[in-house]
């Protein structure tokens, strides 16, 4: 939380010309409602009911516990990527560079790594096109998780369906 207050901090201009003002970032028309503000906590809560309700795809997996649990840090945003440890205030040896290790055109996030990194996304496209299967895939690794298990209807298929969505994210 003190990161963040820093960060934005940097990101205000004082303008001497200027009347001190409020503005809620939350709604478009920058004026606090309690309604905007109800809606922002509602969507925070909404996906972590959603991870809880689903959780069990994760925890109920075959695959070693290790990977299960990382993948549990992964959907939390919990991994320390380079722009995670920016955010904390962790000093990066390469200068305070955050811009992806594997591709160099974006910031190093969880969601960048595992899901729409160059790299990433082609070792997916490779997977599913060898399926004959055409997607598109979500910027969030929980909602990629939820698409890829979504797939297979017949539930018996799901343990080895589950591992090797586990198998792609642990290789990449």
């Amino acid at each position: 939380m003190y990161d963040t207050l820093l960060t934005e901090l940097h990101l205000s201009s004082i303008q001497a010309n200027k009347p001190d003002s409020w503005e809620w970032r939350h709604d478009n028309s920058k004026t606090y409602f309690v309604k905007s503000a109800y809606k922002l906590l509602s969507q925070r809560h909404q996906q972590q009911s959603l991870l809880a309700k689903h959780s069990h795809l994760l925890w109920r997996s075959r695959a070693p516990l290790k990977v299960i649990t990382f993948c549990w840090r992964l959907f939390q945003d919990r991994i320390p990527s380079k722009d995670a440890l920016f955010r904390r205030g962790v000093s990066l040896t390469n200068g305070g560079e955050i811009s992806c290790s594997f591709c160099n055109e974006e910031s190093e996030s969880s969601a960048h790594l595992f899901s729409y990194c160059h790299l990433t996304y082609t070792v997916w496209q490779f997977f599913y096109n060898w399926l004959n299967i055409s997607v598109a895939l979500h910027s969030s690794p929980f909602h990629n998780f939820l698409y890829h298990m979504g797939m297979v209807k017949d539930k018996k298929c799901w343990p080895l369906w589950n591992m090797i969505w586990f198998a792609i994210i642990w290789t990449t």
